[in-house]
């Protein structure tokens, strides 16, 4: 089942939705701990609205864009929905690690975003929650 989302929900959604498929054979741990920057994709999506409506599919099944950059330098998400010849970037406010994690947070658009990312491997959960809706994206980062 194809939703469409708002313009704005896709915004924000398509400014944090980190995660890519597969990690390269030997990507080091250094890669998760915000000293390099990282492609991602999202893997797999889970889309929740407040009347308790929950569905599961792919990024593109919701208008969302597959690859994410994050560029801990300028401290922003970066992405490209399909079609779209305007580049999204969305604040990085928090960032911190954990002896596992690393957690990046902002708000974009009324919306509150987390990411945390296995260091050991940059396995990731993203979610995005607003006041009618809420997402979770699953998927995995590799440094470049």
């Amino acid at each position: 089942m194809r939703r469409t989302l708002s313009i704005s929900d896709a915004l924000i959604i398509a400014s944090v939705a980190i995660a890519i498929g597969v990690v390269p054979v030997g990507a080091s741990a250094a890669g998760f701990d915000g000293s390099a920057n990282l492609i991602c994709a999202a893997n797999n999506v889970v889309a929740c609205t407040k009347s308790s409506v929950c569905v599961q599919g792919e990024a593109s099944a919701f208008d969302l864009p597959v690859f994410m950059y994050v560029d801990f330098k300028a401290k922003v998400v970066k992405a490209r929905t399909e079609g779209d010849a305007k580049q999204v970037e969305s604040p990085i406010r928090n960032f911190q690690k954990s002896n596992t994690q690393l957690i990046l947070q902002g708000i974009e658009n009324g919306h509150g975003w987390g990411i945390s990312i296995d260091q050991a491997g940059g396995r990731m959960t993203t979610t995005v929650s607003g006041e009618s809706s809420s997402f979770m994206i699953f998927g995995a980062c590799t440094s470049l």
